[in-house]
């Protein structure tokens, strides 16, 4: 039987990993699956884990940019090509970050003899967060090494896929075959508006890590003047270092705020998602997202976007009227005019985020996506 490997180091794209999955056993693979044994978002070593998932040994770190960091995504992907020596898959297909894969994988496909696909989701180390301006130099070194794994083996890839055109962009010259692949968190857009009343409070969702990539700054002033128009509500799904921080900033200006802590059942978080009015996806600046995860699980759900990420997701948000784009507006200005919608302009623009998902996220070809030489 054909056998093939799929990796992704950190396994919060885990929904994007499983399609891919499904892909290649309907092709007729034995496909084995590689995570790494440290869990980054709660920083602590992995005892266990789903059974599908082969678990690669890597040593912890604490700070998200730091030697040891790099050490422990070195040394994940020294062992995994380990593991792909042993298994001799004629197909490996890895989620880019770390950029140390890139290196380790496509310096040996040529001897190992396999196809192979890179999937870029984030782009190391351009849109890193180095706000201090010492660190910022010091690092700069470590950082130029750290591009360099990755741009002298992308050229090795059969195919790159990018979760967004800014993310493929990074590569002007590679003549690999690019392909842009949105995050799906699921194959097909869902829309509910049952659970969307005609007396439903104007209400907003955040889902994710709540972290220094989180403006909540920026998220609390606009709510803050939205609540002072018209009474609102804020469900918040996730949880990081800043989450007392989050919510004690909206319980201060007034504002109801529901926890429900983290989920991870699409029929649980899919229910919230459908009695909001909007979800929020506002990143800040110096992180420079173009697409995430969350703001496709909201179009995935019919949830329209109050957006401040760049790139792909401003367009489609302005091109299909799937949400509001505030990033250049006052805050006062996009207060006034989310504080304006009407039940029924909410339940268009519902429907509209649910035709943006079908149109552009959808994958209708799923085949074509890995195997497709053109």
């Amino acid at each position: 039987m054909k056998k093939a490997i799929v990796i992704s180091a950190y396994d919060y794209y885990e929904v994007r990993a499983k399609y891919i999955r499904e892909i290649l056993i309907q092709e007729g693979y034995n496909v084995e699956y590689l995570i790494a044994s440290y869990n980054h978002h709660a920083k602590k070593q992995i005892d266990s884990c789903r059974e599908e998932a082969t678990l690669i040994n890597t040593i912890g770190y604490k700070r998200n940019v730091s030697i040891i960091r790099f050490l422990s995504c070195f040394i994940f992907s020294f062992n995994v090509l380990k593991r792909v020596k042993t298994v001799r898959p004629s197909f490996v297909y890895s989620i880019i970050p770390p950029n140390s894969l890139c290196f380790f994988l496509g310096k040996r496909k040529k001897k190992l003899k396999y196809r192979l696909v890179f999937d870029i989701i984030d782009s190391w180390p351009e849109s890193f967060s180095i706000r201090n301006s010492v660190i910022r130099v010091l690092s700069k070194p470590l950082l130029d090494i750290w591009k360099r794994m990755r741009d002298s083996s992308i050229v090795c890839a059969d195919v790159i896929l990018g979760v967004s055109n800014a993310a493929l962009a990074v590569f002007p010259t590679c003549e690999s075959p690019k392909r842009l692949f949105y995050p799906m968190p699921r194959s097909h857009a869902e829309i509910d508006l049952s659970n969307f009343k005609t007396d439903s409070p104007l209400s907003f969702c955040y889902v994710g890590g709540i972290n220094k990539l989180l403006n909540i700054g920026r998220i609390v002033s606009i709510l803050s003047s939205i609540n002072k128009i018209r009474p609102i509500e804020v469900h918040i799904i996730g949880s990081g270092e800043r989450k007392n921080n989050f919510i004690d900033r909206l319980s201060r200006q007034n504002i109801k705020t529901i926890y429900h802590g983290e989920l991870y059942d699409w029929p649980s978080k899919f229910l919230i998602y459908s009695s909001c009015s909007f979800g929020l996806n506002i990143p800040n600046k110096e992180a420079k997202v173009t697409m995430s995860l969350k703001g496709a699980e909201y179009l995935c759900a019919s949830l329209p976007i109050i957006n401040e990420a760049g790139g792909d997701t401003e367009r489609l948000v302005a091109l299909y009227k799937a949400g509001i784009n505030t990033t250049s507006v006052s805050i006062e200005n996009a207060a006034r005019k989310i504080a304006s919608f009407t039940y029924q302009e909410l339940i268009e623009y519902k429907k509209n985020a649910y035709t943006l998902y079908q149109n552009e996220f959808e994958v209708k070809n799923s085949r074509d996506l890995l195997f497709s030489r053109s």
